[in-house]
């Protein structure tokens, strides 16, 4: 199983898990991280490591970010670890729910990285 993880500003990552969670009620091991205003890049990488430290299973853990530049998005991309954690940016509701769809199947995180940004196009 794939973990995910929504890292996104404010209340977007929260609302993508809870409407993705409609289309695809079974999902588990999904997760958002939000960073607020006023948060330092410094307490959103705790919560971002122990949503990661939560998350960590044998297929790995696949994060969705809102926007490319911003501090979900840094943040996310000093995690990555090859096979371990990706990171995708420009999270939609269609990344999203084919993340849920996929991440329970026995495929390679590359591989269903790339599945997902398709989806988003």
């Amino acid at each position: 199983m794939i973990g995910i993880i929504v890292a996104a500003h404010g209340e977007l990552a929260q609302a993508l898990v809870t409407t993705a969670k409609l289309v695809v009620p079974q999902a588990e091991s999904v997760m958002s991280v939000s960073v607020e205003s006023g948060d330092s890049s410094e307490k959103f990488e705790s919560k971002l490591d122990e949503a990661i430290g939560k998350l960590k299973s044998s297929n790995g853990v696949l994060v969705l970010t809102d926007m490319f530049g911003g501090t979900p998005s840094q943040v996310s991309m000093t995690k990555h670890n090859t096979g371990r954690v990706e990171v995708i940016t420009g999270a939609s509701l269609p990344m999203l729910i084919k993340a849920l769809q996929i991440s329970t199947q026995e495929i390679d995180l590359f591989e269903a990285g790339k599945q997902i940004k398709q989806s988003g196009t």
